[in-house]
């Protein structure tokens, strides 16, 4: 479709730390946009690399906003980069991820089509560390969704990662600053403060490229005490300052509130659990506790799906060590390829 807004200027903002090695692939992937250039500005936000990242980064002087700061974590980063830009639309990018060609023109048609959206996330190809595809997310296209008691499953598949997300500005104004003691759960607050402030689409189309490698946040956090009990505090901060921002909404309700942010809760139980494991003080009763929540939020999964998790219950009595030793085993083995061709949902 043809922009209605010939004078809108998307700002891409680019959080990055010590990630030297992957920006450039970051800053290419948006430079190299099927959108036209003078409706769109690149804000690189340097959170006090020590790497080889600001001399990577030179090379682009003329074609985006570098900014070098103090090391102060993911939030003070993406503040910093909005407060510097000019755009109607912001759209997030980790510096390790990148986007596909057309990544802005679809977000775009997006917001210029629903007046109401203030919010658009979309599909990703997951790759490894050399860019080599892993999977894909599933499937699915939501437009034009606001948040209700029917839509709470939809509002919450529809939640992701910061590489993922993008806002329209005079909406994401009411819930900003973001809280920079939130060092870890940026997107936690983003994602759970908007959806009180405007529509949400998501598009199918796999615009994001993200990256797994050793350093990301979420595979180091398992053996790393100090990192956990982080991860949690800011998880559990994010969820104040959402709850806050949500109480300012017009369409505010304490048990919808309670519902969409389900994931949140079981997120943090889960880690919870594993900070227990490292201090040898797992309870099986804590376990159990996270699988019935987790049991609750899929309720709305096929009937054959829920059958499979009845069938693995007698795995959710197994001393919780054993337990997750086991799941991670699952995981890296990638054993859950098997479930998906017998048990696709």
């Amino acid at each position: 479709m043809e922009l209605i807004n010939k004078k809108l200027l998307v700002s891409v903002i680019i959080n990055t730390y010590n990630y030297g090695r992957f920006i450039e692939d970051a800053i290419d992937s948006v430079l190299n946009q099927d959108f036209p250039k003078n409706e769109m500005e690149v804000i690189v936000v340097d959170d006090g690399s020590t790497d080889d990242t600001p001399e990577r980064v030179k090379k682009y002087k003329d074609k985006i906003k570098y900014i070098y700061k103090e090391n102060e974590g993911q939030a003070s980063a993406i503040n910093v980069g909005i407060e510097n830009s000019n755009g109607e639309y912001i759209v997030l990018l980790d510096s390790d991820d990148y986007f596909h060609p057309e990544k802005i023109k679809k977000v775009v048609e997006e917001f210029e089509r629903y007046k109401d959206v203030v919010y658009v996330s979309n599909g990703c190809i997951r790759v490894n560390e050399k860019g080599e595809r892993i999977d894909e997310s599933k499937s699915f296209s939501i437009h034009n969704v606001n948040l209700t008691l029917k839509n709470i499953h939809i509002v919450r598949k529809m939640m992701a990662s910061p590489s993922k997300i993008s806002f329209r500005i005079s909406s994401l104004k009411k819930i900003l600053p973001i809280p920079e003691n939130l060092k870890y759960a940026a997107d936690i607050y983003l994602n759970g403060s908007i959806m009180w402030f405007g529509n949400l689409s998501h598009l199918n189309d796999k615009l994001t490229y993200v990256r797994f490698h050793g350093e990301n946040v979420n595979r180091k956090y398992k053996k790393n005490k100090d990192l956990l009990i982080s991860h949690i505090n800011a998880m559990k901060r994010a969820f104040f300052y959402i709850k806050k921002n949500a109480k300012k909404s017009e369409i505010y309700d304490p048990f919808i509130f309670k519902e969409v942010n389900l994931p949140l809760k079981i997120e943090i139980m889960e880690k919870e659990l594993y900070l227990s494991l490292i201090l040898n003080k797992a309870r099986r009763k804590d376990l159990i506790k996270l699988e019935i929540e987790k049991f609750k939020l899929n309720k709305d999964f096929p009937f054959y799906y829920k059958i499979y998790k009845i069938l693995t219950a007698p795995f959710f009595f197994l001393p919780p060590k054993l337990y997750f030793n086991f799941k991670n085993f699952y995981s890296e083995k990638k054993l859950f390829k098997i479930r998906k061709i017998v048990l696709p949902y």
